[in-house]
């Protein structure tokens, strides 16, 4: 299975114009600043087929898109109409409008061999986590369109493979194809869509039947109804009825100050043995055998297997004794591995790991991730088996919220009773309460509120988060608090802004230096940040070049005129400026629309000084 290759799969937003600080100045770019950007993966699946001459399902080239760009339900062709960026590009996708959620504009990926899920594999996934990694920058979401036999491998699978993960990946697909009338596949494929290019949830991802749940907490449980997926162990994540309803209780933060990054190895030398009455020590020892470096067992209840079988009992424990990892999960559907009984603690006292309440999917994935990793010698990888690495596991029950609480307490007072109204009341108070924290720089404050279970990424009526006003203030420690309790940092604000803009505007360098080690990057389309450049470049700004660059900038970057940073500074005489520019090796000898070099814009105005710098370099 390889991927599509598109000439151009970004998105090119284009703007009427920019103020000196990069904000917006006209009407249209408020809109395109309330549009986000969707990447879908199409690996095949039943969601994209159709029934051929036999009246058997089979997947046909090109049927799925061609579809959805003529339902009226999944495009909006006249919302494209308006604008040029959309509508002269073919490819380009618009979601209908869904009230009180921004417009979501969409690429689909369709890979050129699209497979049944049965045949997807280490390799395959591979290849999808290797397509996120390609577009991480140019897309807000990703959502994968897959079979749904082996989903739960996949979706488990990438949960690992996709390490500090900061934007949603939603994997999806139906039990009846998208094209017939009576179908899972619509609604699945909207809400995907829907939910990753509006809601900053951090992980892998599984939508189906109105529900998001955890990627790697899910199981196939039906072949022939809509719900075809559950998630015993952990809670949804979101539910789509008449609104979308996501409960950040239970979402994953990252507590790491890291860039995203892809694993691309899984080790494939790791089985599944499901134990069963009367099983022969002689079939273990042959599923021990190299190259075998790990097994999930799927065992009975709460983690119980034969005991008064010795042979069975010695093939374990010498494979566990030349470095073999086994880790025990439960076959039930529901529950934990707790080895309450004498029949599961024999198995614990000979080096058998617990897998809690891992699915035997996550288990099957997680351990294939942790052999695979070189860097880990063996006692830190039979350590973070037993660790949740993604949200994959819990050493207990999920707890429920506490009863008496600050928002509870606020609602007891003002008689709100109904979970809508106390929903509503924790999107006004946390919010208000994180930002006025922040701006008085009240470290106690914030922490006090992540006690009582706020969302760092819930945002204001301008759309902006914590993290903004954080990195507009410009304290470093409480950047980092809100960097390690969760803090999304690609969130953009209703100006277009992401929060790494703010400390650029503001020349936070060390907040910049770690908003970049977040993976942070600036969300300017190059010819608006060319028009912003210049115009420093003209006033002579270069602390603010240098911001700007430390954030990831190009400075070679054209404005409209086709002139770079280093035409305006010799334009306008701005010595100290050109002496920056040559210090970063811009292009001396980029070319403006009238053709003039920056050299030549220096001579034709006569700054000789800045002539002699140019010459000397």
């Amino acid at each position: 299975m390889s991927s599509t290759q598109y000439n151009d799969i970004q998105f090119q937003f284009r703007e009427n114009g920019t103020n000196m600080d990069g904000s917006s100045e006209s009407m249209e770019t408020n809109t395109l600043n309330s549009i986000s950007k969707v990447l879908v993966l199409y690996t095949g699946g039943t969601i994209g087929m159709v029934r051929n001459k036999q009246n058997v399902l089979a997947t046909v080239k090109g049927c799925l898109c061609e579809f959805i760009k003529k339902d009226p339900q999944t495009h909006d062709p006249h919302f494209a109409s308006k604008y040029d960026w959309l509508s002269s590009d073919e490819s380009a996708l618009v979601l209908p409008n869904i009230e009180q959620l921004k417009r979501v504009t969409y690429k689909i990926c369709e890979y050129d061999s699209l497979l049944d899920s049965s045949n997807m594999g280490m390799k395959e996934w591979t290849i999808i986590a290797r397509d996120i990694e390609k577009f991480y920058k140019d897309f807000d979401g990703f959502v994968v369109l897959h079979g749904t036999d082996t989903l739960a491998y996949t979706s488990s699978a990438l949960s690992f493979m996709l390490e500090n993960l900061g934007k949603p990946v939603i994997v999806t697909g139906s039990q009846v194809p998208i094209v017939e009338t009576v179908t899972d596949g619509k609604d699945n494929f909207i809400c995907s869509v829907a939910i990753a290019g509006n809601y900053p949830i951090s992980e892998v991802c599984v939508f189906f039947n109105h529900n998001l749940y955890r990627g790697n907490r899910i199981t196939k449980m039906s072949t022939n109804t809509f719900e075809a997926f559950q998630s015993h162990n952990y809670p949804p994540l979101a539910t789509v009825g008449t609104s979308f309803n996501v409960d950040h209780r239970f979402t994953l933060a990252s507590h790491s100050i890291a860039k995203f990054t892809v694993h691309p190895i899984m080790d494939e030398n790791v089985s599944l043995l499901k134990i069963f009455p009367g099983i022969a020590a002689n079939m273990v020892k042959s599923l021990l055998q190299p190259p075998v470096r790990g097994v999930v067992i799927q065992s009975f209840g709460a983690g119980n297997m034969p005991n008064t079988k010795e042979e069975l009992i010695e093939q374990l424990k010498s494979a566990i004794s030349k470095g073999i990892i086994i880790v025990n999960v439960t076959q039930c559907s529901a529950g934990t591995v707790c080895y309450s009984y004498e029949a599961g603690q024999v198995f614990y006292d000979i080096g058998v790991l617990p897998g809690y309440d891992m699915t035997p999917e996550a288990a099957f994935t997680k351990l294939s991730y942790v052999l695979s990793r070189d860097d880990w010698d063996f006692e830190t990888k039979k350590k973070q088996m037993t660790q949740s690495l993604r949200g994959e596991l819990s050493h207990s029950s999920i707890s429920s919220i506490k009863e008496i609480d600050l928002v509870t307490a606020v609602s007891n007072t003002l008689k709100l009773s109904s979970p809508e109204d106390q929903e509503h009341l924790k999107k006004i108070l946390f919010p208000s309460m994180s930002m006025d924290a922040v701006v008085k720089e009240n470290l106690n404050k914030l922490k006090d509120l992540k006690g009582w279970g706020c969302d760092f990424n819930i945002c204001n009526s301008d759309g902006r988060t914590p993290l903004h006003i954080a990195c507009r203030v410009g304290n470093i420690k409480i950047v980092e608090f809100l960097l390690t309790s969760g803090s999304n940092v690609h969130i953009t604000d209703k100006f277009g802004s992401v929060p790494l803009v703010e400390a650029v505007r503001n020349d936070h360098k060390e907040i910049i230096r770690l908003m970049r080690i977040s993976g942070a990057q600036l969300n300017m389309d190059p010819r608006d940040l060319g028009n912003v450049l210049c115009r420093i470049a003209a006033q002579g700004l270069v602390n603010r070049l240098k911001s700007y660059s430390l954030a990831g900038a190009d400075l070679n970057v054209s404005n409209m005129d086709e002139r770079t940073p280093l035409h305006e500074a010799c334009l306008h005489g701005q010595l100290l400026t050109v002496k920056y520019l040559m210090h970063k090796n811009v292009d001396q000898n980029k070319i403006d629309f009238l053709g003039y070099r920056a050299i030549d814009l220096a001579t034709r105005f006569q700054h000789k000084d800045i002539i002699a710098e140019l010459r000397r370099l």
